[in-house]
């Protein structure tokens, strides 16, 4: 190629009537220039879903809606209003960035977003409707040792109240009477509730209704001829009435606890037989109505009751030979032995079952996996049981777990330990897969159980006390800028 070379383009009518004469290296700069360009243009083609206006001009952020997909537009894919509390968390699916908190996005439906916030716990969340009202958790949370209302009492149980308290069964010195209390956590004070109407006795057992305003007493009272002649009254705004005038002579009355919506309670006692001690529960209606439900060889643990929440059935602890955990349909009595779980994982009072209700009606428990696997444990691992069934199957790999509790949008939540006993938050998906393993700053040594509040963003961990009863650390989640009653985390708007 000469530089006095020419490249004669035309003529070609009507454009170009005559022929123009082109210098070779202009021609093969004016192609070089065509084809870099068309290269450019199908790299932007290719590499279109990780760029956004805002990624190339940062200078536009703030301008543009914050209307994104950290994918190409697909037929099912939805728009989501996502929004935080505090706002400003980053919106994130598959490590990409879709927007920061007030945010509209274009997703899948039930693409798992991750919500992050400096100082916040990340949230999971499925995106299952249109709008997703999250509540962030304090990586940080307050933690708060509960007393009993006065020096020298024992605190005996704790559970949530469905308003955010803490009930609290306590004992007195030195007869053994039993109060029931409870510590509202935003007021920090503790109130009495409740009260016995039977001169000269002293309650022993004290439950409280999830809606605050009934309890039911166990009053231990012994005849003429010392046979044990206990009476249950329930209390509640319409009075006092104690419904248990049929049982039998010598029966002793051990324990009681609400239904979840707050319509009776299921009453334990025990009673001897002819070679032995049988342990029989009734459903004791607001109503005055009782219904025998089953009799147990074994003692059902106090304080281990988990409901489910339309209130048909009921997990506990059973206490023989071994700790072992069961399910109780009560509408057919119908009584599910499940597993042994470890009794070196428990307090060794006031223990709380190791289980929680699927929507579904499956059951999650913490259960020891030695007899699962040959060698290796190092905890208690996750299981689930379907309805009416015993065979339970092992969920995913995730091991040491305590304290399972499933969010409404299928979200487990579960806890460990980490270095120097410190508790770890770990989330699973609905496969069972671990999400993220987030340190909560508070140690923990010891047997423990857990309670959990999701809509006030609340957990009670409750060990054994040296002096008896148990003491109980109350640990909480919210922010300033959270209400005190809020969705459950997580929880999403259903589709039309």
């Amino acid at each position: 190629m000469h530089r006095a070379d020419v490249v004669l383009i035309g003529p070609l009518e009507p454009l170009l009537p005559r022929p123009v004469r082109v210098p070779l290296p202009l021609a093969v700069a004016i192609t070089v220039i065509l084809l870099c360009a068309g290269l450019v243009a199908a790299a932007m083609v290719t590499l279109r879903p990780t760029l956004s206006p805002s990624s190339l001009f940062p200078s536009l952020g703030g301008v543009l809606p914050l209307t994104m997909s950290g994918h190409d537009s697909r037929p099912d894919d939805v728009s989501v209003r996502v929004v935080s509390r505090p706002a400003g968390a980053t919106v994130l699916l598959n490590h990409r960035e879709l927007g920061h908190t007030p945010a509209t996005v274009s997703v899948a439906r039930e693409d798992l977003l991750v919500l992050h916030r400096d100082g916040f716990l990340d949230a999971f969340v499925p995106a299952s409707g249109p709008s997703l009202d999250i509540p962030l958790w304090r990586a940080q949370p307050d933690v708060r040792r509960l007393r009993p209302p006065v020096p020298g009492v024992s605190i005996t149980s704790a559970d949530f109240l469905p308003d955010g308290r803490v009930a609290l069964a306590v004992e007195l010195p030195p007869n053994g009477e039993r109060q029931a209390w409870a510590y509202d956590p935003t007021a920090a004070r503790t109130d009495r509730l409740g009260g016995i109407d039977a001169p000269g006795a002293a309650p022993s057992g004290v439950a409280i209704a999830p809606n605050a305003t009934h309890t039911a007493a166990i009053v231990h009272l012994d005849g003429l001829d010392g046979a044990a002649a206990d009476q249950l009254t329930l209390d509640g705004p319409g009075g006092s009435r104690q419904p248990l005038s049929s049982i039998h002579v010598g029966e002793r009355l051990l324990d009681a606890s609400w239904s979840p919506q707050s319509d009776g309670v299921l009453a334990v006692s025990r009673r001897q037989i002819p070679g032995g001690t049988r342990f029989h529960l009734r459903f004791v209606g607001i109503d005055g109505q009782v219904r025998d439900i089953a009799e147990l060889p074994g003692e059902p643990v106090t304080g281990s009751w988990v409901w489910a929440p339309e209130g048909g059935s009921v997990a506990f602890l059973v206490h023989s030979s071994t700790t072992s955990l069961v399910a109780l349909d009560l509408t057919t009595g119908e009584l599910r032995y499940l597993d042994d779980v470890g009794a070196d994982a428990l307090p060794s009072s006031g223990a709380i079952a190791p289980a929680a209700w699927e929507p579904s009606g499956d059951l999650l428990y913490a259960g020891p996996a030695s007899r699962y696997q040959s060698s290796g444990s190092t905890g208690p691992v996750l299981f689930r049981v379907a309805p009416r069934r015993t065979d339970a199957h092992r969920v995913a790999d995730v091991q040491p777990v305590w304290g399972p509790i499933v969010r409404d949008d299928g979200i487990v939540l579960t806890l460990a330990r980490g270095d120097n006993d410190l508790l770890v938050l770990r989330p699973l998906d609905q496969d069972g897969r671990v999400l993220a393993e987030q340190r909560l700053g508070v140690q923990v040594s010891g047997a423990f159980a857990a309670r959990w509040d999701l809509v006030h963003q609340q957990l009670l961990i409750v060990r054994g006390a040296p002096s008896g009863g148990v003491d109980v650390q109350l640990v909480r989640f919210g922010s300033a800028d959270t209400p005190a009653a809020v969705p459950v985390a997580g929880r999403a708007e259903p589709l039309p």
